[in-house]
């Protein structure tokens, strides 16, 4: 049996989550040309309002990523942005301004 939504949202409030993410599927998908991303929107500004951090997973292009920032999403995650890297890289990249 299906969850509703309304209940689906509930929890949204009823544990302790500080952030939203939003899956790459969705970022695939609501970001192509032709969708309006409604959802990948409503999720952006649902985090916005509750006071959480909302981010987009695996955002593979340029295209998705001025969506994104075209709707104010705060955080987005992929190797778009760089490669997973250990502790000592990511220092040397944060001292160099983020600039691999």
């Amino acid at each position: 049996m299906k969850t509703p939504l309304s209940s689906s949202l509930s929890y949204l409030y009823e544990f302790p989550i500080d952030a939203l993410k939003i899956v790459q599927s969705f970022v695939a998908v609501g970001t192509e040309a032709g969708r309006n991303g409604a959802i990948v929107s409503a999720v952006i500004d649902m985090g916005k309002n509750l006071h959480q951090r909302v981010n987009a997973e695996g955002v593979e292009d340029e295209a998705q990523l001025a969506f994104l920032k075209d709707h104010k999403c705060p955080e987005g995650q992929s190797f778009l942005f760089s490669l997973p890297l250990n502790a000592v890289q990511m220092k040397v990249m944060l001292g160099n301004g983020g600039r691999g």
